[in-house]
């Protein structure tokens, strides 16, 4: 009976095996048949882009944030408030200073940082217009690039008449203040802008223009330099024309050659307006009795900058009793100029500190007896008290004897671009001075 069983077990296994085998050479004789469920047809060449919204990647996402340089936050404080860590903040810091002196960057200059999924990856510094630097790699080693701003420089003529003041006649214009106080500076040893214009006076004037391109479009950037220039007033009428000095410097000249510098600049302030002249006897506001006035008052808003009008050294920085905080110079030629009711005077001003013409000094306030923000200038030449609107001062070195041919060809080419404008303000290209 057992051998009967065994026999029969065996026998079923061997029919499996056969039956399995048979169903295996089935399948792969037909295996080059096409299947029933046809696959979604594909143009050659192109690929699938569908993917099912579980395995959909995620874009990444990128962030702008920007700011100013202030007084009162320093750049390393808000930009670790902006996502940068501490040691980045350093190192692009570092990365920078060959080019850029921190420590003069004034308030207002821009910055912006960008980051791609919270990871900076570029930090742009725009110290002017034409001065724009962007850094990399801010996650390695810091990469500093300059951009090229490209610049170009045209002449433009302006001619006008005053109504009530410089200012206002260039008002209409852009930055035009900044061209007033060039204007002003020019004829600075000529004209007291602040008490000689008269209603009706002209002028005309040649300036250096620059630009920048902007997606295509030109678009003002600055005035640089005046070529040339004319005032007619009631007091008198005035040119001036650019020219090289004995050092190849810029220097203006008027048709003769004569130099327009002077030893002493007629005033220590630009375009403010003068509140009380030199007097013998004039009614103190504060002290309420009638005293010498022996200077000239120039009404200024608070911390206008005070220039010392000729070359000298300080014999006086600091608090001066009535005067407020103050700076006196002596000059050559036994002269002394005193500057009044200072709000401040920068660190470099001190006793003994020689400055040149034309440095800031100080800044307008209303230290000592004083009512309002004012600086009170006064002069003395051989220990007297003068009226420094009335003193006339020698001028700088002429033109040279080897140069005037040349200065004379350049004077005739300013000449001919005056007539070729006939509009009273436009612009035009002008060809290079001979």
């Amino acid at each position: 009976m057992v051998g009967s069983k065994q026999f029969r077990r065996q026998g079923i296994i061997i029919l499996g095996a056969v039956f399995f085998t048979m169903l295996l050479w089935k399948g792969l004789s037909h295996s080059d048949q096409p299947m029933k469920r046809p696959l979604p047809s594909v143009a050659r060449g192109t690929f699938l882009t569908q993917v099912p919204n579980s395995h959909q990647v995620p874009q990444p996402n990128h962030r702008l944030t920007s700011g100013t340089f202030t007084s009162d936050k320093p750049l390393f404080d808000q930009l670790v408030d902006a996502g940068l860590s501490a040691q980045r903040v350093d190192r692009m810091i570092k990365a920078l200073s060959p080019d850029v002196d921190f420590r003069r960057v004034r308030s207002g200059v821009h910055w912006a940082l960008s980051f791609l999924d919270d990871v900076p990856i570029q930090f742009t510094l725009k110290l002017s217009e034409t001065e724009i630097y962007d850094v990399f790699q801010l996650y390695l080693n810091p990469q500093v690039v300059k951009r090229i701003v490209p610049v170009s420089v045209e002449t433009q003529y302006f001619q006008g008449e005053i109504v009530s003041s410089l200012f206002e006649a260039f008002s209409g214009m852009p930055k035009g203040m900044s061209l007033a106080v060039q204007v002003s500076e020019v004829f600075a040893w000529d004209i007291d802008f602040y008490m000689d214009p008269r209603v009706g006076d002209t002028f005309e004037f040649l300036v250096e223009s620059a630009f920048v391109d902007r997606d295509g479009k030109k678009e003002f950037l600055e005035y640089r330099r005046i070529l040339a220039g004319k005032y007619i007033g009631r007091k008198g009428e005035y040119e001036a024309f650019l020219y090289e000095d004995e050092k190849g410097e810029d220097a203006y000249y008027n048709r003769k050659g004569e130099s327009l510098v002077r030893d002493v600049l007629r005033s220590p302030l630009k375009l403010v307006r003068i509140t009380s002249r030199f007097k013998g006897q004039r009614f103190h506001p504060v002290l309420k009795k009638r005293r010498a006035h022996n200077g000239v008052d120039y009404g200024a808003p608070k911390n206008t900058p005070v220039m010392a009008v000729s070359d000298g050294k300080v014999i006086h920085a600091g608090w001066y009793g009535q005067a407020g905080k103050a700076v006196v110079i002596a000059h050559k030629g036994k002269m002394i100029t005193q500057y009044f009711h200072l709000n401040s005077i920068p660190k470099t001003i001190k006793k003994g500190t020689r400055v040149r013409q034309g440095r800031v000094i100080g800044f307008v306030g209303k230290t000592g007896l004083a009512t309002g923000y004012h600086l009170h200038f006064g002069m003395k030449i051989n220990g007297r008290y003068v009226d420094p609107q009335r003193q006339k001062f020698q001028p700088g070195l002429p033109i040279a004897k080897s140069k005037m041919a040349g200065f004379k060809e350049r004077v005739a080419f300013y000449e001919r671009t005056y007539a070729s404008f006939a509009a009273p303000i436009q612009m035009a290209r002008m060809t290079s001075a001979p």
